[in-house]
């Protein structure tokens, strides 16, 4: 059995549901992290067995309630969020409500109900979602990375300008969910005042030239790469340029596969960029990236190479 912990009607969770009840497979099931307040779908028991063992269910998007033992496999594809059923406006209550449904999903995940396999597991994807982390572990894997200065230094930050030949972008660490943050080129950093550099941290790095940018899908040990031709710096607000599928060397597909390996990762998108001498660069890995937007573009069937992955992951820890 297969469990997504996601947000309601999230279209990647639904498209993969439904690729694999094509495959055949039809014990795959959503629970709704946004809509626990007013539901009462998860329940965990402690101290009340004869054996000590923890119970516990989730109740599905369909209303069944699926025993937490008796999963295969849990994709956390999206599991915080604040709740969409409240019949509270005051800030505190609010605030409580969402903490105590997170909190809720959390322990019964962490209650040691849970036998089967993770994608990914919780604890390496908060870890993994650390981009300076990700950079140095590339690195170690023989992956060349963009030279990379974080700072809130005005001084640090015009001379790791200059070093890099007046070419450098910025980036956040983290970011927001809304607004969508771009990746930008820094042209000129003595015209910002030292208040914009001392705000917070930001990432700072060398700007890699070149068109061709590669989005690799790694699920397990299936890889499918989009080569993006763009002339965009950050290519993702505009997808009417030209997509095909790439090619990826053997070096690359055993680089990838030893990074998500040192990061405790089950599956990685991961955003790569081609010099013009076609040399491969790593940018990052998200660890529940986007991916479906790829499906009609170069067409390579991947929610149902997803789901085939998840079936594998939910068998395998059956045996």
């Amino acid at each position: 059995m297969i469990l997504i912990i996601t947000l309601s009607e999230d279209i990647h969770a639904l498209e993969v549901k439904s690729a694999a009840q094509q495959l055949g497979y039809p014990n795959i099931h959503i629970v709704e992290c946004d809509r626990i307040a007013l539901k009462a779908p998860l329940r965990l028991r402690l101290g009340q067995n004869p054996d000590r063992r923890p119970t516990g269910y989730f109740t599905t998007s369909d209303g069944l309630k699926i025993q937490v033992a008796e999963v295969g496999a849990i994709w956390m594809r999206r599991p915080r969020a604040d709740q969409l059923c409240l019949t509270t406006n005051d800030p505190t209550e609010v605030e409580y409500i969402n903490n105590e449904c997170r909190a809720g999903i959390t322990s019964l995940l962490s209650s040691r109900c849970f036998k089967g396999k993770w994608v990914s597991h919780p604890d390496s994807t908060l870890r993994a979602c650390d981009k300076i982390l990700q950079l140095q572990v590339a690195q170690e894997c023989g992956f060349r990375i963009p030279k990379t200065l974080v700072s809130q230094s005005k001084a640090e930050v015009i001379e790791f300008h200059e070093a890099c030949g007046g070419q450098i972008i910025a980036k956040p660490l983290l970011g927001v969910a809304d607004p969508f943050l771009l990746t930008r080129r820094l042209e000129n950093p003595r015209s910002l005042a030292d208040e914009a550099y001392l705000a917070c941290p930001t990432i700072y790095q060398e700007f890699i030239p070149g068109t061709k940018h590669v989005r690799l899908n790694c699920f397990g040990t299936t890889q499918v790469a989009a080569l993006i031709d763009s002339e965009n710096l950050d290519w993702r607000p505009d997808l009417n340029v030209p997509m095909s599928l790439w090619a990826i060397p053997p070096s690359v597909q055993d680089g990838v596969q030893k990074v998500l390996q040192a990061l405790g990762l089950a599956m990685g998108i991961i955003d790569l960029k081609l010099t013009p001498e076609g040399e491969v660069v790593w940018f990052e890995v998200n660890p529940q990236g986007q991916f479906l937007f790829l499906e009609p573009l170069i067409k390579a069937g991947l929610s149902v190479r997803f789901a085939r992955f998840l079936i594998d992951c939910a068998e395998e820890s059956s045996h």
